[in-house]
């Protein structure tokens, strides 16, 4: 997460809080924290730590699980046959399952 990514979402903070706290079971990731990583003779990242999204007991209850980031670039699993349901997918799986199904 960039800085100026950072400063977005800390406006956008208040407006996501209310939101979560009014829609107990939205499927928001519940971010718990924004941190820093400082290391040297490396440029310091921002890092969200985030809540699973997945809440149920059984993994035969999911479908697919997706890592999506908005974006085409390299955010395609080519090989999915086999695949388990809980391998993660990228943003061009979800859009060719969406136009299969």
């Amino acid at each position: 997460m960039y800085d100026d990514e950072l400063k977005v979402f800390l406006e956008a903070l208040p407006d996501y809080f209310e939101h979560l706290k009014n829609n107990p079971d939205c499927m928001l990731a519940r971010i718990y924290g924004v941190f820093k990583v400082k290391m040297e003779d490396i440029v310091p990242v921002n890092l969200l730590l985030m809540a699973n999204t997945i809440r149920c007991e059984s993994s035969s209850a999911i479908k697919n699980v997706f890592d999506l980031k908005g974006s085409v670039i390299n955010r395609d699993i080519k090989a999915t046959k086999g695949l388990k349901n809980t391998s993660t997918l990228k943003d061009m799986n979800l859009q060719r399952i969406k136009k299969e199904n």
